[in-house]
């Protein structure tokens, strides 16, 4: 939980006074199990085939039609999906759909959170 303080400043003729408001903001983090909810249904349409459900050992070799030019898809999909751009050395890297997992979460949620 964070609190934000904002500091309103008035005038009246020269005297100045200072509201403050203190608003207490719920953060909500996203699981894995969450995650996943929203990014099977990428990896369904980006690949068109509704029986896809991807794990972290998930790997192109596992998905018919994952080659080079579709993973391009797949991460301009995955970034619109969660909000978020990958840098160029991430995409490169990526070895399973674990590894993207990772990174997303850590995006979303400040921090990667644990394989469980």
């Amino acid at each position: 939980m964070y609190v934000i303080g904002i500091a309103l400043f008035v005038s009246f003729k020269y005297n100045y006074f200072i509201i403050c408001y203190n608003y207490v903001i719920e953060v909500l983090r996203m699981t894995r199990n969450e995650l996943y909810a929203r990014l099977n249904p990428v990896f369904r349409d980006v690949f068109d085939d509704d029986s896809i459900t991807v794990t972290d050992t998930s790997c192109a070799d596992d998905i018919e039609g994952w080659d080079s030019l579709s993973h391009i898809d797949l991460i301009v999909a995955v970034e619109t999906e969660f909000n978020m751009k990958f840098n160029m050395g991430e995409t490169t890297r990526l070895h399973n759909v674990g590894e993207m997992v990772d990174i997303i979460l850590a995006r979303v949620n400040g921090t990667a959170e644990d394989r469980h």
